[in-house]
Parts: structure tokens; C-alpha cells; sequence
């Protein structure tokens, strides 16, 4: 845990970013100067099909992630997901980085108000590890910015916390477009639980509706159909035969290599 400082800056995460192409590291490769850079995705080079995490930003030689979560309805099981498991990640994937190799990781909530229970809980959990001043000045710890889903016990996917809004916000519109379930429910506002029934019916209504044939929409229908079938398979459930088109196969198996857990 070298390096892992806690870090409570409530509230000023939030404003909006420009979009921007997010760097990526190439199997055996990586970015240069990552400095000011947002949403760095790390791949892990001994295995090219695999996506280590998205650092969320790279800020006076921290590695911040941010949470937006001010409360959960079980502390524990969302610090194990939200916190420990993407620590070990962050950790991982800093040695892949040249030059942030022991870069401290700090923890960032971007809104105010977190319930003193979450907050208690999340110190608890990296009490251990002591605290210095990055460059900045501040007190720098671990920050993250991603959702959790998961399906029972199984996280499915853990983006980034803008990608993780959009996905949720597209789920729903899809969803009340279809007239159906979208199977998705909110655990914290970060931390979603998959009801793989309804979401799987929610694909299936999405796949035989007859809009699909759209170019435009069929092209928005079938980045998100992708993404919600690596999320089905790695639920381990039955995926909807007409999800094995050959252009929704292939935007399948171009998502599962970019979407960590």
C-alpha cells in the first residue's frame, strides 16, 4: 500500500470537462507526460485482450480517482468494491506507467454531504496507510471516478464515473422507449446491482425492435447492445442468439477488451 494517502475533497470534482480522447497504452507500450491528463486507460501488456483500469485523472503527479457516491446501502460491500478492489487496480496498473511507478493514488468525492457512516467506512479501510502532501499542497490519498455493476456476487464492469452516468442514463431512456424494465438498480449512486432477467428482456426488446433497421439509431443501439452483452456473459447468462450478428459481434468482442472490472 506504498504511497496510498486518503484524501476527503468534498464537492469539487463535479464541474463539466470538455471531452477529450482518452490516452490509452498500447499492449507493451505507454503514454508519455500523463500530467493534466483525464480517463487514462491502462492495458495490461502480457495480456493484450485485457484492460488493467482507467485512471480518471493525472493531477501534480497524483493519480486520481473520483466517487460520487454520499451514501450506500452496505458500507462494507461498497468499500470492498468501490475502494479496495480499484486501490489494487490503481496499483497494478502504475507500474505499466513510466515515471508514476510510486505515484500516490488519491481518493476524490465530488459531492458534498457523504453520510458520516460512508465516510467512516471508507477511512477505516485505508487507516493503515499514512498520509504526506503531494506537489499540490493537498493531502492526497486514493481518488476514483467509476461505477460499480454488479451481477450477484460478480462485478460485470467498473467504468469510468461519466461513462458509468451515461450507460445508466441510456439504460433507462432505452428502457422506457422498449416500455420495459431496464434491470438495473441503484445500490448507491454509483453502485448499480444487475437484475439479469430484466436486463437480458431489455436486450432482447432492443435487438427485435423495428427501429433498429435506423442508421443512426441502430448505430447508438448497437454500441450499447455490445456493451450490455460482455456484461451478460460475464454474468454468466444465456445471450440472446440475434446478439450474434456479425457487426454486434464484432462491437462485442472491441468492448470487452475496454471495459474493466
Amino acid at each position: 500500500m506504498k504511497n496510498i494517502l486518503r484524501v476527503f475533497r468534498e464537492g469539487d470534482g463535479g464541474a463539466p470537462r470538455e471531452p477529450e480522447e482518452p490516452p490509452k497504452t498500447p499492449h507493451g507500450q505507454t503514454p508519455g507526460d500523463l500530467e493534466g491528463r483525464k480517463e487514462v486507460i491502462v492495458n495490461d501488456p502480457a495480456n493484450p485482450g485485457r484492460t488493467i483500469t482507467d485512471i480518471d485523472e493525472v493531477k501534480d503527479g497524483v493519480l486520481w480517482e473520483d466517487k460520487s457516491a454520499i451514501f450506500a446501502g452496505d458500507n462494507a460491500k461498497w468499500v470492498n468494491k468501490q475502494i479496495i478492489k480499484k486501490l489494487n487496480s490503481y496499483l497494478e496498473a502504475r507500474q505499466h506507467l513510466p515515471g508514476y511507478e510510486n505515484a500516490p493514488i488519491g481518493i476524490r468525492m465530488t459531492e458534498p454531504n457523504v453520510h458520516p457512516s460512508l465516510r467512516s467506512a471508507i477511512e477505516t479501510a485505508i487507516e493503515p496507510v499514512p498520509r504526506r502532501p503531494s506537489r499540490c499542497g493537498c493531502q492526497t490519498g486514493v481518488q476514483r471516478m467509476s461505477y460499480i455493476f454488479e451481477a450477484g456476487d460478480t462485478t460485470v464492469w467498473s467504468p469510468a464515473l461519466r461513462v458509468g452516468s451515461l450507460f445508466v442514463s441510456l439504460a433507462e431512456c432505452l428502457a422506457n422507449w422498449e416500455g420495459v424494465p431496464s434491470g438495473l438498480s441503484a445500490m448507491a449512486s454509483d453502485y448499480y446491482e444487475i437484475d439479469v432477467e430484466a436486463f437480458g428482456a431489455l436486450v432482447r426488446a432492443l435487438l427485435n425492435d423495428s427501429s433498429a433497421g435506423h442508421a443512426i439509431f441502430g448505430q447508438v443501439l448497437h454500441g450499447f447492445v455490445a456493451t450490455c452483452l460482455v456484461m451478460l456473459e460475464r454474468a454468466g447468462a444465456a445471450l440472446p442468439e440475434t446478439g450474434r450478428s456479425e457487426e454486434i459481434g464484432r462491437l462485442t468482442s472491441q468492448a470487452a477488451a475496454n471495459m474493466p472490472v
